[in-house]
């Protein structure tokens, strides 16, 4: 079972760490949380942390897209 892990990175409000099963590719991909028993796209896998010694994923970041709302309503 994937775990959802709705943590910010410190100094980064708009960077969501979580855990859900990721490959090469997944960029851009939805990361999608309920909200009031509602399934809602909460925001979109970016990036993998790996460790250097081993190659193996430790955790993966997102951009929130309460983050995109806001950048994008600026333009």
């Amino acid at each position: 079972m994937t775990r959802f892990l709705y943590k910010y990175c410190p100094g980064a409000a708009e960077v969501l760490l979580h855990d859900c099963d990721t490959t090469g590719g997944s960029s851009g991909g939805p990361i999608i949380g309920l909200v009031g028993g509602e399934p809602h796209i909460m925001a979109l896998n970016n990036a993998e942390i790996t460790d250097a010694a081993t190659n193996r994923g430790i955790i993966n970041l997102a951009v929130k897209i309460d983050f995109l709302d806001r950048l994008f309503a600026k333009n």
